[in-house]
């Protein structure tokens, strides 16, 4: 019973951690495709400048280089929300709600752990034992 219970509690802090890589990677996802607007609108905008086009069709092409832009900015402010808000909200929530356990007490859970599942029942006794002191 006590094992399933700190196996939950492990297995909540590991998720977490799974929860901010997987924003991480999407804030990098958003980052690579804002990148790689800015450097297709400044290329096509390069080009249309020393290019033929005129009039109208030189002011569709523009147009459709101003949504490029609009678009990385937007990206770009996603990605610095995934990365500041959201990843901060998580680890917050994560040192509020999980507590870091010393390594060697995490042993010692473990080998009474170990006891109680041999049947002596006498484990989690004495890990009692050792906290009231």
């Amino acid at each position: 019973m006590i094992y399933r219970t700190t196996k939950r509690i492990e297995d909540g802090y590991n998720l977490c951690n799974d929860l901010i890589k997987l924003v991480q990677e999407r804030a990098e996802i958003e980052k690579g495709y804002a990148r790689s607007l800015k450097m297709w609108s400044k290329k096509w905008a390069e080009t249309i400048e020393k290019g033929p086009e005129y009039g109208t069709t030189e002011a569709a092409c523009k147009g459709v280089l101003v949504e490029a832009d609009r678009i990385y900015d937007l990206h770009s402010t996603v990605k610095e929300d995934l990365q500041n808000e959201v990843v901060g909200q998580i680890r917050n929530w994560q040192k509020e709600n999980y507590h870091k356990v010393s390594p060697s007490f995490a042993s010692l859970l473990k080998f009474c752990l170990l006891f109680d599942q041999i049947g002596t029942g006498k484990g989690i006794v004495f890990l009692i034992s050792l906290c009231l002191v």
